[in-house]
């Protein structure tokens, strides 16, 4: 078909219904022998062809909620939605929402029992967040009953658990392993200058594991103090101090010892660099002497030969 030519109407429906169909707009192209800007003109003038698959499910607004906030909060957890669109907001929650113009000011309540440290504070039951977060303490207008109305399923209360957590494992196992090469490295029957430094380095390490231990241990303790039990946690943070300070105390010891014998070590290696050192020294003295001795064997025999030439050089003349 000539580029100039206009199309029919029915070319255009055929065109329209193509797209919507989802075919791509270059095969359109390509099959009516026309531009891909020819064809999105087309497809814009005669209205919006894109496919477009959207999955709206109707949501049941449960009978607890008492603001359109928590509405539409649950009624957005519920649904289905296909990528790059919109979130489609069921009609009777958005109407509601138009309709009431709520403007709601929230603050949290405290809770019965008192919540000091902070893994408690995050913890708290299902009951005292609802409580907390669904009380308003300002609103203008509230229309509720067209909501309430409409509600069919409860929700179940969201209860949040603390997971086990392996960390208590994973410390104790790293700090064993430590421990084990520690051990290895003091077994050694000869050890060498980096097996020396490799161990003090572990030492040092394994005492600032302690000591992070026991900072945590503390702040469990003045955590838990909170729950009645001061007078044992003040005790076990006390000997656990002591004990602590006594291992670091022997640790450092140990870490001394370790330094004084690699310097032991490398004491007796300058010495023996040393007395080789002399030893080269005297054998160049010798190796000298030798040949100064025969030079002075060389001399000799050639003062001895000077001579003799000249005695045989005299002797014919008498």
């Amino acid at each position: 078909m000539g580029k100039n030519v206009f199309m029919s109407e029915t070319q255009i429906d055929r065109i329209v219904q193509m797209r919507k169909d989802g075919v791509p707009v270059k095969t359109i192209a390509k099959d009516v022998d026309r531009s891909t800007n020819y064809i999105y003109r087309i497809t814009k003038k005669h209205g919006d062809p894109q496919p477009q698959k959207k999955k709206v499910a109707t949501v049941p607004v449960p009978d607890n909620l008492s603001d359109s906030s928590a509405a539409l909060l649950c009624a957005v957890e519920s649904m289905e939605v296909a990528p790059y669109e919109p979130i489609p907001i069921p009609r009777s929650v958005s109407a509601e929402s138009r309709s009431g113009n709520t403007s709601v000011g929230f603050t949290s309540v405290s809770s019965g029992k008192s919540v000091d440290t902070p893994e408690d504070f995050w913890l708290l039951d299902a009951a005292a967040t609802n409580d907390s977060t669904s009380r308003p303490t300002k609103k203008q207008k509230t229309l509720i009953a067209p909501i309430q109305s409409q509600m069919s399923i409860p929700l179940p209360p969201i209860q949040l658990q603390r997971a086990p957590s392996n960390e208590n494992c994973g410390s104790g196992t790293f700090l064993k392993l430590v421990q084990d090469e520690i051990r290895r490295l003091e077994g050694l029957t000869h050890p060498d200058i980096f097996d020396t430094q490799f161990m003090q380095m572990l030492v040092k390490f394994h005492a600032e594991l302690l000591l992070v231990q026991l900072q945590k241990t503390h702040f469990n303790t003045t955590a838990s103090r909170a729950n009645g039990r001061d007078t044992d946690a003040k005790e076990t943070s006390r000997l656990l101090h002591e004990k602590l300070a006594k291992e670091i105390a022997v640790l450092n010891v140990q870490a001394d010892r370790e330094r004084l014998e690699l310097e032991r070590e490398q004491i007796k290696h300058k010495a023996t660099t040393m007395e080789i050192a002399v030893l080269n020294v005297q054998a160049d003295r010798e190796r000298l002497e030798l040949e100064r001795e025969q030079i002075k064997h060389k001399a000799t025999t050639m003062v001895c030969r000077l001579l003799n030439s000249l005695d045989d050089a005299q002797l014919p003349g008498q």
